[in-house]
């Protein structure tokens, strides 16, 4: 269990590491404008390269395009599907070409010119996003959803409990007010003669009419 545990641990720093501030390259540079923190998180991803298939990426997602038309000739992947940078991809890609930039390890296929400045300036990229947008809490946002959700069902369900348990009351109500509904009945009884005698009443009417 520790190892595991441990392992994790350090593929976790490993990830963090890619971005480190102290790689030599002259840090993350001051904080960006609004507008440009927007396009960094819409551009780059820390996904693990493993989950990307690479077989569904464009030519467009390589940073090395030998011929259009030869998919062989397609070297160094630096995005996913969704036109995001991944920075896992952009690291192994960074790697090659400045190891073969400095000639400790010449590539197996030609690298244009222009293209080691490419790869740094989006390695700065990725640095600005990792610094001022990865550390939004994605995970936190996701979660709320689900927390209104279950917020917004609980009163239903509590008004639905208090429905099924008002008939319980209203039978032991009635039931104790059995003898209120028998007072109720000679009541009735009562208004019935009541009404007799008034119909007495208006029957002695005519005879002092008569009279």
């Amino acid at each position: 269990g520790g190892k595991g545990e441990g392992k994790g641990r350090g593929a976790k720093a490993a990830r963090h590491s890619l971005l480190s501030e102290s790689d030599g390259d002259g840090g993350v540079g001051p904080k960006p404008e609004k507008p440009a923190l927007k396009r960094l998180a819409a551009q780059y991803s820390d996904r693990p390269a493993r989950e990307v298939n690479q077989q569904q990426l464009r030519s467009v997602d390589f940073l090395v395009v030998g011929s259009m038309g030869k998919r062989s000739s397609w070297k160094l992947p630096i995005r996913e599907l969704g036109n995001k940078y991944n920075v896992e991809l952009l690291a192994k890609a960074r790697k090659v070409v400045r190891a073969d930039a400095d000639g400790s390890k010449k590539a197996s296929f030609p690298i244009p010119d222009g293209t080691a400045a490419k790869v740094e300036h989006l390695w700065r990229e990725a640095k600005q996003w990792h610094r001022w947008c990865r550390t939004q809490a994605p995970l936190s946002h996701a979660a709320r959803p689900a927390s209104k959700a279950k917020a917004a069902a609980a009163p239903p369900a509590k008004r639905v409990k208090a429905s099924m348990s008002a008939p319980a009351r209203s039978e032991s109500e009635s039931s104790s007010d059995a003898p209120i509904g028998g007072g109720g009945a000679s009541g009735k009884a009562g208004l019935r003669q009541s009404k007799g005698g008034g119909a007495a009443a208006g029957g002695g009417a005519p005879l002092e009419k008569g009279a």
